[in-house]
């Protein structure tokens, strides 16, 4: 094998430092007869240069290597801006570490190295975060530290698996963007997600998306989530929102814009403008207005903010509280209502008030028990003396 110590490809218009070997040639005799078909290529626009078994590398302009392609043959394009690489393999470089591990059955070398293509059967290892990614088309773009794959990609990794029409990923930042019928499965927490733009910081190992997205979650699900088990499956809770925070470490999901959460056991709605979901307490907490519905026992429940225990099966709403439904359609409000959606328990406190519509009735007092769905409630004034008023309907 003959190594071409200087810069480009022998004045063939390609800044690159090839290692070269010719079957059949010595060393000395392939320098040579690699100058003379050089010259004649400039000569000649119709003359193409095709080499066996051939290692291309690129430096920068610090001397710092760019990346390494391995190849069973190459062939220069006859304005020599283009080297044609069949089963390439290669290491990827940025600021002189290793990134990337690729392969492929085809590829193409432009723009004086600054651009990589390669085609069919590609698979490429992002070496720190052991990321797997296979498709069949990648970029490499060194100066952008930009790679791209795309046309039926998968990636695959300890953590999350996932498949889109297109990834981007930066190196520096450790971050992957996943772009078009977006599908990621997270195994800590068990997660489906859908979308059609996720951002995977590795690093800070977040899925963070800013467009809706629809988040299916599996609890009690020993084994790694498949897409075979996926069709089998009951989600415990499905949730939808405009944008979302995955954070795999503390196994918590933060949902914003038109926020959706829904539980089958039993069967609950949550909604609000933002909400933080706790997967490690199975707990809910909401900052702003939240609605929650009972969807069997038609009971509603709005309030400024509260926490919903999803273990416990109890909420906490406070201030300007309000509970609606039951078989009379009846009112409740208070400054906070504490509901055990489990058993159906109620228990209101502060500025407490009962309407119900047949027959009328209105109730004031501090504080309130009892169950909204049957009408069965309890309410008293507060001091030593205090009133206490069974509604049976």
């Amino acid at each position: 094998m003959s190594h071409l110590e200087q810069r480009g490809w022998v004045n063939i218009g390609l800044s690159l430092i090839c290692v070269i070997s010719l079957i059949g040639c010595g060393g000395s005799n392939t320098r040579n007869r690699l100058a003379e078909a050089a010259a004649e290529s400039e000569e000649s626009e119709q003359v193409q240069l095709t080499f066996k078994d051939i290692t291309l590398e690129q430096g920068d302009e610090e001397g710092k290597l760019l990346w390494k392609v391995y190849a069973k043959s190459a062939t220069y394009s006859e304005d020599r801006k283009v080297a044609i690489v069949e089963q390439p393999s290669g290491e990827l470089y940025q600021d002189g570490e290793l990134v990337y591990r690729v392969e492929a059955k085809q590829g193409e070398v432009h723009q004086d190295g600054n651009l990589i293509i390669l085609k069919e059967e590609i698979q490429a290892i992002a070496v720190a975060d052991e990321v797997v990614l296979q498709g069949n088309e990648l970029e490499w773009r060194p100066q952008a530290d930009l790679l791209i794959v795309y046309d039926t990609l998968t990636g695959s990794h300890p953590q999350v698996e996932a498949k889109g029409d297109l990834a981007k990923l930066q190196s520096r930042s450790r971050q992957m963007e996943l772009i078009g019928n977006v599908e990621a499965i997270s195994h800590a927490p068990q997660l489906h997600m859908q979308t059609d733009q996720l951002i995977w910081s590795m690093e800070e190992e977040k899925l963070l998306g800013a467009v809706p997205i629809a988040i299916n979650h599996y609890e009690g699900v020993e084994d790694k989530l498949t897409p075979e088990q996926l069709e089998k499956l009951t989600p415990t809770h499905v949730a939808s929102a405009g944008g979302s925070v995955v954070d795999l470490k503390a196994k918590a999901v933060t949902l914003i814009k038109t926020v959706t959460l829904t539980g089958t056991t039993p069967p609950l709605e949550v909604k609000s403008e933002s909400m933080t979901w706790d997967l490690k307490s199975q707990s809910v907490g909401v900052n702003q207005t939240v609605t929650l519905k009972h969807l069997a026992e038609q009971l509603t429940l709005v309030g400024d903010r509260g926490t919903v225990d999803l273990a416990q099966q109890v909420a906490r709403l406070d201030k300007n509280v309000r509970m609606t439904g039951g078989q009379q359609l009846s009112d409740l409000r208070a400054e906070q209502i504490v509901w055990s959606f489990a058993n159906d328990k109620i228990e209101a406190t502060g500025n407490v008030t009962y309407r119900q519509g047949d027959p009328p009735l209105f109730l004031q007092g501090a504080r309130a028990f009892g169950t909204l769905s049957d009408q069965n409630i309890t309410v008293s004034s507060g001091d030593r003396n205090r009133v206490v008023t069974e509604i049976i309907p």
